[in-house]
């Protein structure tokens, strides 16, 4: 669009092929009629209007602004002529801007640097992802604070839980009369850090949701404010504290798994360790081991554990924060090979007793029978707080042949001064032992320590009765995975409960031993819930098999459901729902998560386990990060930390795809991702490469 003078108006794109300005636009019309006239007039043309529909057109308010250095301002992009209003925002050409020139939210609300670029003046654009070609561009300037009051430096990084003094300066000479604040907050808080009277800043222990923290001193006399935007990166400060774990993986007989606890120094030594592992070649109890741990600035690290055996463990890991972990890895010598995932968390040292594990709680786990078939259990158990479990019952999938609703008998339990307990649990004559290591009241972490089967897992707080069909309502997302006739399997989706024994609004994903099927409808699907919490549901799906799943469903305290598969063939599968809060959009993704994906490699011969740990940084639409992948089998064997982009795009019912490319060798990881809320998303892999079920969790 141009103004009287033909200057094109901020806030607006024109493009032109061929000749360019309006003097030899008016040439170009006149030449055509020309043209058209000779046509006409030999008798060698008619004509029939035909409108095309207009472009994709985007257009910015305001047209132009200035924004002090730190500051915040909120653009508005409308896209005309389409019925996808979203853009993609940039600063200088950089999707989301950067630390230098500025940052821009999805929603597009500007944050001027901490310091004024050179030269002073950006541009902001906004491209509507219905059409690339359609944009708008208005002109910003970063400017000087009018505030007589700054902060030095002005601005910083520094590690989590690392202390820095601030200074204040009043119309450039030091100044002791301000109160210091961190996000607004007189002193600051736990999450943001805190703040001395004389401007001693300490860094929270984990970096804040945003990655920083702004530090604020305030003239006494009133005359202004000046600010520091304080970056905080992980450290290994990150990692404090006594610590509970569970695995499972492969070693060279077959599947293994484990639960454990250590305590972290946080000056990256690990002590206390304790391990209790179930393998094919046998069960090894209260292994002793420590350690040590390195933690990068994107949470990304790694442990080291020497075992009192002399035997030795590497993890690579990815925090999502001070409380929880996720980690993998591969480790291959000529005599000994295993693979692992798994995940550890904070423990809480007043539910170290046997008092603290009293009322109802759901039980989960997994791993083989004594023949080595894929063994799946769920439950529902009641404990009194002495040590014995009163009343309960327990499902079981044991290589496609269902036990269900097994009264449990003889069942005790039991919680050291260590965290570390025992669970002994009987169900139709067969008694099966486990290692019990407490993270709280509501949760504990389980291993099998006997030789019937080797099955891990946990135990969590039940959901408060009573319970009915209205114990299910609104929407979830889950995922389930396990094994069918083609192999692995994996199902993943969300769906709606009515509260009154529907399921709707279903969309679902399946991989069926590398058969990909997407967006699938279900033809029916039901569900009804028992006055002990025990429900079941029966979901008919038209995929390959046109195959209707039995399910027993357990709510839990946290909004999760428990769901195992109890169908009498191939398919054997254990998964859970979680309840979704809030509405789902492109914004769900913005931001930094740790990630955690394990499952098989159908490329490999034989097929693989493969597991992944990793960080991804969302931006309006795109991702980029760091995977840290094992693959195991017993021909090939490998690990690799590769780095991956890719895109990401989001449905209102939380639905989204997602595909990633390697940069290592090109691999690309289609995904389709559940959203939970703002800080959690299930995924599933679905393409024929491989099966893989996760999540990613938002840091800091």
């Amino acid at each position: 669009m141009w103004d009287r003078a033909g200057r094109v108006v901020p806030g607006t794109r024109q493009s032109f092929c061929g000749l360019r300005g309006r003097r030899a636009h008016a040439a170009a019309l006149a030449l055509l009629g020309v043209l058209v006239a000779s046509l006409t007039a030999c008798g060698g043309i008619s004509f029939s209007t035909i409108s095309p529909p207009p472009p994709a057109s985007v257009s910015i308010s305001p047209l132009a602004l200035s924004v002090p250095v730190g500051q915040t301002a909120s653009l508005t992009a409308i896209v005309g002529n389409s019925t996808n209003p979203v853009v993609t925002w940039e600063v200088n050409g950089l999707i989301g801007g950067d630390a230098t020139h500025g940052k821009i939210s999805s929603t597009g609300v500007y944050t001027a640097p901490s310091a004024i670029p050179n030269p002073a003046a950006v541009t902001v654009a906004a491209i509507a992802q219905a059409n690339s070609n359609a944009m708008a561009v208005v002109p910003l300037t970063v400017t000087a604070s009018s505030s007589p009051v700054s902060v030095s430096p002005s601005a910083t990084t520094l590690a989590a839980g690392a202390t820095l003094t601030f200074e204040a300066n009043l119309r450039g000479s030091p100044s002791a009369a301000v109160n210091w604040q961190v996000n607004g907050v007189a002193g600051g808080d736990a999450a943001h850090g805190t703040i001395t009277s004389s401007g001693v800043y300490s860094a929270p222990l984990t970096p804040p949701r945003t990655g920083t923290a702004t530090v604020t001193a305030v003239d006494q006399g009133g005359s202004g404010s000046g600010d520091c935007a304080a970056t905080v990166a992980f450290s290994n400060v990150s990692l404090h504290g006594p610590y509970a774990f569970s695995l499972s993986g492969s070693d060279s007989s077959g599947f293994l798994a484990a639960a454990g606890s250590f305590t972290a120094d946080g000056d990256g030594n690990i002590s206390g360790g304790l391990e209790d592992a179930n393998t094919r070649a046998g069960v090894s109890t209260n292994l002793a081991f420590s350690g040590s741990y390195v933690i990068g600035g994107d949470g990304r690290g790694s442990i080291d554990l020497t075992f009192a055996d002399n035997s030795f463990v590497h993890w690579q890991v990815a925090l999502v924060n001070d409380q929880h972990a996720v980690f993998s890895r591969y480790y291959g010598s000529v005599t000994d090979k295993f693979i692992v995932t798994g995940a550890f968390d904070r423990q809480d040292v007043s539910a170290f007793n046997t008092g603290a594990l009293k009322g109802s709680y759901i039980v989960s786990l997994f791993g083989i029978n004594s023949a080595a078939g894929l063994l799946k259990q769920a439950g529902v158990f009641t404990a009194d707080g002495s040590g014995t479990i009163t009343t309960g019952v327990l499902d079981a999938n044991d290589g496609g042949v269902p036990a269900l609703n097994l009264p449990l008998s003889n069942a005790t339990y039991s919680v050291s001064s260590t965290g570390r307990g025992t669970v002994s649990l009987t169900a139709a004559g067969l008694t099966q032992t486990f290692a019990l290591y407490a993270l709280d009241s509501s949760r504990s972490k389980l291993v099998e320590t006997d030789t019937t089967a080797a099955v891990v897992g946990e135990i969590k707080q039940q959901a408060a009765g009573p319970f009915s069909n209205l114990s299910l309502t609104g929407g979830y997302a889950f995922t389930m995975d396990g094994t069918s006739a083609n192999g692995a399997y994996a199902l993943g989706g969300v769906f709606t409960a009515d509260g009154a024994g529907s399921l709707g609004s279903g969309v679902f994903d399946e991989n069926d031993g590398g058969i990909v099927t997407t967006a699938l409808a279900a033809t029916s699907a039901s569900y009804a819930v028992a006055a002990n919490g025990r429900g079941t549901a029966t979901l008919a799906l038209n995929d390959n098999t046109n195959r209707t799943l039995n399910l027993v469903l357990y709510p839990e305290a946290d909004g999760s459901v428990a769901m195992l598969d109890i169908d009498s063939s191939a398919v054997v599968a254990l998964g859970a729902a979680l309840a979704q809060t809030g509405t789902f959009t492109q914004s769900n993704l913005d931001g930094a998560f740790a990630l955690h994906w394990d499952g098989t490699l159908f490329v490999t011969t034989p097929v693989s386990q493969e597991d992944i740990s990793g960080v991804l940084e969302g931006s309006g639409g795109t991702l980029s990060g760091v995977l840290d992948i094992s693959t195991f089998n017993p021909v090939t064997s490998f690990l690799a930390a590769n780095s991956v982009t890719g895109t990401f795009l989001a449905a209102a019912n939380g639905r989204a795809t997602v595909s990633l490319q390697e940069s290592l060798g090109g691999t690309v990881f289609n995904q389709s991702v559940y959203l939970v809320d703002d800080n959690t998303a299930l995924t599933l892999d679905s393409d024929t490469r491989r099966s893989l079920v996760g999540l990613l969790k938002r840091q800091f």
